[in-house]
């Protein structure tokens, strides 16, 4: 979890290689393609950590289906796991308990 935090908010607390510049070609809205893409993988990553965590602490909590996208998009520390996990955990709108 340090590690997929760390990853995240090496964008959020300017390093080296990682600054909001990095993400920016120029000074308009025009991202450069892999540093956003390193950036949304990293937030993929580390939001699913955290909605694990909750569910395992209250298991009360409901997914929602952008789990199920998130998981599709895990990075490699999720070692391709992250869909069994949505899975196991229950993340998925199909396992919602609540009337629809």
């Amino acid at each position: 979890m340090r590690a997929l935090y760390a990853n995240l908010c090496r964008y959020a607390h300017s390093q080296p290689k990682f600054s909001n510049g990095a993400i920016w070609q120029s000074n308009g809205p025009v991202f450069v393609p892999r540093a956003f893409t390193q950036l949304w993988l990293d937030f993929c990553d580390t939001s699913l950590a955290c909605f694990a965590l909750l569910k395992l602490a209250y298991q009360p909590a409901i997914g929602s289906g952008i789990f199920e996208f998130i998981a599709g998009n895990a990075g490699v520390s999720w070692h391709g796991l992250a869909p069994a996990t949505v899975k196991a955990l229950g993340l998925s709108p199909l396992n919602d308990p609540r009337p629809r």
